[in-house]
């Protein structure tokens, strides 16, 4: 948020028009929590599960079953 980063678990993605949106529940460091809905661009992890579904998609080996 803003120009800090926080741990959050991402809850559902959401397409609008082009642009995947992920909704997010993360907790401030005063322990109150939020949620919010922001662009796949503005995410940062390194679980693939934070990638949009379009980018997983791409990324998948070939021949590997498709998601459920």
């Amino acid at each position: 948020m803003g120009d800090a980063w926080y741990s959050g678990e991402l809850r559902a993605w959401i397409r609008r028009a082009d642009t995947w949106w992920a909704h997010i529940d993360y907790t401030l460091p005063d322990s109150t929590t939020h949620v919010v809905t922001v662009p796949s661009s503005r995410l940062r992890s390194d679980d693939p599960r934070a990638h949009d579904p379009d980018t997983r998609r791409a990324q998948r080996p070939r021949g590997a079953p498709s998601e459920g």
